[in-house]
């Protein structure tokens, strides 16, 4: 951290913690305000330390690295629940058990579902329907779930 950007934190620090006390009624909710924004202004006060003593710790939270990780995180979880949400979907259909493998553009297309691989299991199949209905409920089903083209859904095992 730069001295003037250190400055400005501090700066910004005190001003947002004068700002939360002027508006801020009397009482108990005053006095741990006052107590929150304390700790914050002496956090910034003592965020330049660490780089004194060759420590990598940082107190920037907001740093591209920590940005990067939360997206990959949620996005990991959100096509998690989309693929056993279609799983669920799909034994409720009586085609038993599925496995969805969900891949992701990189780029513009980030986040974004590309591809989807769908494993089935035929053996598991509660309701009669032969291999190529199988296959076309399952592709038909993922192309309007996932939002994909014909091409990119894949079935595999029926």
């Amino acid at each position: 951290m730069s001295f003037s950007g250190w400055v400005m934190s501090v700066t910004a620090a005190i001003a947002v913690g004068a700002l939360a006390d002027i508006v801020m009624a009397e009482g108990n909710t005053r006095k741990f305000v006052k107590g929150v924004s304390a700790l914050i202004v002496f956090a910034a006060l003592i965020a330049p330390l660490p780089a004194l003593f060759g420590s990598g710790f940082s107190f920037d939270i907001f740093s591209d690295r920590a940005d990067e990780n939360y997206l990959e995180e949620s996005m990991s979880s959100v096509l998690e629940v989309k693929s056993l949400s279609f799983e669920e979907k799909m034994e409720r259909a009586g085609l038993g058990e599925v496995v969805v493998s969900l891949h992701t553009g990189s780029g513009k297309d980030a986040g974004e579902v590309i591809l989807a691989v769908i494993t089935v299991f035929p053996e598991t199949f509660e309701k009669e329907m032969s291999p190529s209905e199988a296959e076309e409920f399952i592709r038909s089903s993922a192309e309007a779930y996932f939002s994909l083209s014909g091409n990119m859904v894949i079935v595999v095992g029926v």
